[in-house]
């Protein structure tokens, strides 16, 4: 079950993560929901993005096959890559967009995390925390280590999916 959080926090290079994202209430019907699978070869990541059918969020135990608004083919190998696969937490957050005027970067600020088990009960509020994180192609890598120099505080790894392991389970 818990596979994905001893790799992220061992820095296995090598790793994908799967994930479903909705936008709007949790208590909404799924709407504009999608399926993301993160693949990550060291420091790049790639995402592959594929639309779900609406859903209960408080009653998904499960991905199923008819939930993926894929081609045949495609739906096929997401299964087995989804299949064994059970949902661990919900992350919740408010997030807002910072884009740079020549559009190579932009920042996201996240804050009002909550992370909480699935189908409810262990809800835990991080009022006191916000993500700033800053997104670029990889071809502006030496320009974005230049641009982040000036910010307070120090730049650390962060992921809200380990946090809420940490928070619910451990």
């Amino acid at each position: 079950m818990l596979d994905l959080y001893h790799q992220t926090v061992a820095g296995v290079s090598t790793r994908a993560k799967v994930r479903v994202r909705w936008y709007g209430r949790t208590e909404s019907k799924g709407l504009n929901s999608r399926l993301e699978i993160k693949h990550r070869v060291n420091a790049i990541g790639a995402k592959a993005i594929h639309t779900l059918a609406p859903f209960s969020p408080h009653t998904l135990r499960k991905l199923s096959g008819t939930m993926v608004m894929a081609a045949d083919y495609e739906r096929q190998q997401i299964i087995e890559i989804v299949h064994p696969l059970r949902p661990t937490a919900t992350i919740q957050y408010d997030r807002r967009y910072y884009h740079a005027a020549d559009g190579r970067f932009f920042f996201t600020v996240d804050d009002r995390l909550a992370y909480g088990k699935p189908g409810g009960g262990c809800r835990v509020q991080m009022r006191d925390t916000f993500v700033l994180e800053l997104k670029y192609d990889s071809s502006n890598d030496e320009e974005a280590r230049t641009l982040v120099t000036g910010f307070p505080g120090r730049l650390t790894r962060n992921s809200k999916y380990v946090n809420a392991i940490e928070k619910l389970y451990l």
